[in-house]
């Protein structure tokens, strides 16, 4: 229903952004449906694609989402929307960092580490622990965006020296 408001005129996001509508919502976005977190992360997409505006509080939203790594599923649909963004304009690298996904990206690296290395530990044991799909593919989305984030951008370089 929100995503048809948004769509039917542009100026309609404007007049409602001061609600909050959207973070509020990617607060328990993780408990909805997947074909339910789709169209949310699709609309966020439309925001940036199509209105031409960086929506800062949707994506301390999203970095607080990330953060609480409540659904490895809905952390997937979330990165794939913030690296189509990221790759959509430059301006997104400095934009992640002033709002505190580039240190995210960073915790969710340090974690998929941890994972990997005891994955390792355990084959050294010949013992079965794995690692499941998703984390690793939720691992390979966060080393594309970081590596995307870090290339040609000294500052966010800086940054990720700092908090790793």
């Amino acid at each position: 229903a929100i995503s048809s408001v948004y769509h039917a005129d542009n100026a309609n996001y404007f007049i409602l952004e001061s609600q909050h509508t959207l973070p509020q919502f990617a607060e328990k976005i993780h408990l909805k449906p997947a074909e339910i977190q789709e169209k949310f992360f699709h609309l966020l997409e439309f925001i940036v694609f199509q209105l031409n505006f960086v929506p800062c509080k949707e994506l301390i939203s999203l970095s607080i989402l990330l953060k609480g790594q409540n659904s490895i599923s809905c952390s997937i649909i979330c990165m794939q929307t913030l690296i189509n963004i990221l790759k959509h304009n430059t301006i997104f690298k400095d934009v992640y960092r002033e709002v505190g996904i580039l240190e995210v990206f960073v915790t969710r690296l340090q974690r998929y580490s941890a994972l990997m290395k005891e994955k390792q530990q355990t084959v050294d044991q010949v013992s079965e622990i794995s690692i499941g799909e998703n984390e690793e593919k939720l691992g390979m989305m966060v080393i594309e965006a970081l590596t995307c984030l870090l290339n040609s951008n000294t500052n966010n370089a800086n940054l990720f020296r700092e908090s790793g």
